[in-house]
């Protein structure tokens, strides 16, 4: 059905296009799109902008997806983000896709607005204001409304992940198609784990003792703008599908990885307006964390590059492990320098 769809939409005329159609039933009386263009097309999900539907005449993003990401954005936007003090994108709804059970469409206004950039130390103090705003907005225990979709993000599920990874780079060192000197990566990765692991306890600690609060859970350059707004600038933030209630170190995770950190003050004197217990240590040491949650969600998706299947054509296990390898080389050096920052690196 998923194929089905997208074949839908590239052969469509601009009247048939599903997501013409899908913005109609939901707003019967609507603008018809100038245009329609693809920002995004795969197997499980599709994003388009509708020019001209909007308030104004402004464009609607509108995305095909799974059901349940988009009854979980739907009610981040509607039930969650109302009582942020921050700018947000306007929410217009979610309907369901009347040709696939399992999917829906989800509209949101155009973000528009310049790429936000991490180098630019603006854009980082705006964006850890923005973040500090979030989380202080939100402190406190999920939601347990019967209609609340399931928000988590706890530890536990990096350590589960630490597990695979593991098991994967094991894997690796029996690949025929890696290398002694990238064999010797991944067993430089297994020794830079076990300090993770043995530290585990640690980690659980302190994030328990942390605020809980909703964490937006990938946020990075390609879910952000930067657009002024009246006289000011702000920051647009989309893309909530990876949204869990939890410790907010995820969400810090890119003032550790990308070089220098000016905007984790700024973040800290709004948190602590909420959470006065809250020390400008406990902050640095929740962006370390977050780099490392970071470094191992990475990992655990890249992992399955480094296994050897022998039913693969040997070129293509060849090139699947050599891919995958560049970016286990990058990931070692991070790994270290993020161990390194919250002083695990003894």
């Amino acid at each position: 059905m998923a194929s089905h769809r997208r074949e839908d939409a590239r052969r469509a005329s601009p009247s048939e296009h599903p997501a013409r159609v899908a913005w109609h039933r939901l707003n019967p009386r609507g603008l018809d799109p100038t245009r329609i263009d693809t920002l995004q097309r795969e197997k499980k999900s599709a994003v388009y902008r509708l020019r001209g539907v909007g308030h104004d005449g402004s464009a609607v993003i509108a995305k095909w997806c799974e059901r349940e990401t988009g009854l979980l954005e739907r009610y981040i936007y509607e039930c969650i983000l109302p009582q942020v003090p921050a700018p947000m994108l306007h929410f217009y709804g979610f309907i369901d896709d009347h040709a696939s059970a399992e999917h829906g469409w989800l509209f949101i206004e155009d973000s528009d607005g310049k790429p936000y950039a991490p180098e630019d130390t603006e854009h980082r103090v705006l964006a850890a204001r923005w973040l500090g705003t979030l989380h202080a907005a939100t402190v406190g225990e999920a939601p347990d409304a019967t209609d609340a979709p399931r928000l988590e993000s706890s530890p536990g599920r990096h350590l589960e992940e630490i597990y695979a990874v593991r098991g994967s780079l094991l894997q690796g060192l029996t690949n025929p198609f890696l290398d002694r000197g990238d064999k010797a990566v991944l067993e430089g990765i297994l020794g830079l784990t076990d300090r993770v692991v043995a530290k585990w306890d640690q980690v659980e600690a302190f994030c328990a003792r942390m605020p809980q609060s909703l964490v937006h859970g990938d946020f990075q350059e390609k879910n952000a703008r930067v657009r002024l707004l009246g006289r000011q600038t702000a920051l647009l933030v989309f893309d909530w599908e990876f949204a869990g209630w939890g410790t907010p170190a995820a969400d810090l995770a890119r003032f550790t990885l990308d070089a220098g950190h000016p905007g984790l003050e700024t973040y800290w004197s709004v948190m602590r307006q909420s959470w006065p217990l809250l020390a400008l240590q406990d902050v640095h040491e929740l962006a370390g964390l977050g780099g490392i949650f970071a470094l191992i969600d990475a990992m655990y998706w890249e992992r399955y590059g480094i296994e050897y299947e022998p039913w693969t054509g040997r070129v293509r296990a060849r090139e699947i492990a050599q891919g995958s390898m560049l970016n286990f080389r990058i990931y070692s050096g991070w790994l270290s320098d993020a161990l390194r920052a919250v002083g695990w690196d003894a």
